[in-house]
C-alpha cells in the first residue's frame, strides 16, 4: 500500500516532464457486535478524546455521502489534525527536493540499477500508460514508484479531488477551522527517499508481477467502506507478507513512522481541546500500527458504530 497522497503523487506526476527540462496488529475485529461500522476510532483520555479517521488512496464518488457518524465527528471537534495539509503542497519545494534528491547524477539512471527482466516489465507499464520510460529514466525508484501509483488509480478511476483528506481539509477552512500538521510535504518525501533502492524496486517488481493488485486496491476500499479492519490489515501487509524484500519499505513506512504520529495523538489527549485526526489506514493497522500502540499505552479505543453520534455543538 502506497504510503504517499495521491495528491502528491500527482504533483510529482506533473513535476516530472518539467525538471527533465533542466537534466513522486490491533486486534480488534469490526463487526463482532454486528453494528456496522466505520473506519474510524475515539480514543479518550479522561474527558478528553480524538476521533481516529483512517483514509485510503482508492477513492471514487461512491464513498460520498459520507456516513453521518464521520461527518458528525468532525463537527464535534475543534481542530482537523492530518498528516500533511494537502492544500499547502509547495510545488516549488517539491521540484527542488527532486531535484536533489530523486534524480541520478551524471551517466547513471534508472535502466543500469535495474534488472533486464524488470525494466522489460516496466518498458510494457509505459506503453500501456502510453508515456516513454526512457524520459524518466534519470529519476530514482522511489520517484517512479509514486507515479506508477498515480497511473494505476487513474485506471481504476480513483481522482485525487475525491481524496478524503483534501475533503475535510477544505471544509475546515470553510468553517475556521484549525488543520494543524503532524508531519509536511517535505518529511514525508525524506522518508520515502529514505527506503533503499533495493526495497523499493521489489515493490515495483509486485505491482508489475501481480495484476491482482488492483483489485487488492479495490479491495481496500471495500474494506474501509464496511470499517472491516481485519480485511484491511490483510491487504495493507500482503505484499510484505509476499515479497520479503520490501520489509525495509514497511519498516520505514510504518514500524518507525506509527511510534511518531501516536506520539503527536497522546499530546493533542493532553489538552482541552478534541480533535479529528485522519492518517493513512495503514498506519492504524497492525502489531505497530497507532491503535495497538496507544492500547498499550492504556488509552480508551473504541471503533464508531455507523451514524452513532449526535452532534454536540
Amino acid at each position: 500500500m502506497r504510503h504517499l497522497d495521491k495528491i502528491i503523487a500527482k504533483v510529482l506526476l506533473v513535476l516530472l516532464p518539467v525538471l527533465l527540462l533542466f537534466g513522486t496488529s490491533y486486534g480488534c475485529g469490526n463487526t463482532a457486535d454486528n453494528n456496522p461500522k466505520v473506519f474510524m476510532w475515539k480514543v479518550s483520555s479522561g474527558s478528553t478524546y480524538v476521533y481516529l479517521f483512517g483514509t485510503v488512496q482508492v477513492n471514487d464518488q461512491s464513498i460520498y455521502p459520507l456516513d453521518n457518524a464521520i461527518e458528525n465527528a468532525f463537527t464535534d471537534t475543534d481542530n482537523l489534525v492530518v498528516e500533511a495539509n494537502v492544500n499547502k503542497i509547495n510545488s516549488d519545494e517539491i521540484n527542488q527536493y527532486i531535484l536533489d534528491h530523486g534524480m541520478y547524477t551524471g551517466n547513471d539512471g534508472l535502466k543500469a540499477n535495474t534488472s533486464d527482466s524488470l525494466y522489460s516489465q516496466l518498458e510494457k507499464f509505459a506503453v500501456k500508460h502510453n508515456f516513454d520510460l526512457k524520459t524518466y529514466d534519470v529519476f530514482k525508484p522511489w520517484v517512479i514508484y509514486e507515479v506508477m501509483a498515480d497511473y494505476i488509480l487513474n485506471d481504476l478511476g480513483y481522482k485525487s479531488d475525491w481524496g478524503m483528506e483534501k475533503y475535510f481539509t477544505n471544509k475546515a477552512e470553510n468553517v475556521s477551522k484549525s488543520v494543524i500538521e503532524m508531519e509536511s510535504t517535505k518529511s514525508e518525501l525524506e522518508m520515502l527517499a529514505a527506503v533503499p533502492d533495493a526495497a523499493i524496486l521489489a515493490g515495483i517488481q509486485y505491482d508489475v508481477d501481480n495484476p491482482e493488485t488492483a483489485q487488492d486496491l479495490k479491495g481496500m476500499l471495500d474494506a474501509w467502506k464496511a470499517g472491516d479492519i481485519v480485511k484491511m490489515e490483510s491487504l495493507v501487509f500482503k505484499p510484505k507478507n509476499e515479497a520479503p524484500a520490501m520489509k525495509p519499505y514497511y519498516d520505514k513506512i510504518y514500524d518507525a513512522r506509527n511510534p511518531n504520529l501516536a506520539s503527536h495523538i497522546e499530546e493533542l489527549l493532553t489538552g482541552n481541546k478534541t480533535h479529528f485526526v485522519i492518517v493513512n489506514a495503514g498506519s492504524l493497522v497492525g502489531d505497530n500500527g497507532i491503535l495497538n500502540l496507544l492500547k498499550n499505552k492504556g488509552y480508551t479505543i473504541e471503533q464508531v458504530n455507523a451514524s452513532e453520534l449526535v452532534t454536540s455543538h
